[in-house]
């Protein structure tokens, strides 16, 4: 089990879950869309997963996000 991640990858997991593409993910984060597919693909392989889906999944069972509403 991951015990921690980054500010950025939260960051990055946070606007995921509001279906940002990598683009606009970048745009509002000022980093160029190859960087956060980047993060993405590195997050998925220290999770242990295949897809966006599972990142976020992850993150939320993990304690990592939170949902509201």
């Amino acid at each position: 089990m991951i015990n921690t991640i980054t500010k950025r990858e939260l960051q990055i997991i946070s606007l995921m879950m509001e279906e940002k593409s990598a683009k606009e993910i970048a745009v509002l984060l000022n980093l160029e869309p190859k960087t956060v597919e980047s993060h993405k693909r590195r997050l998925m392989k220290r999770f242990g997963v295949k897809s966006s889906i599972g990142i976020i999944l992850y993150a939320i069972s993990s304690g990592f996000i939170e949902l509201n509403g």
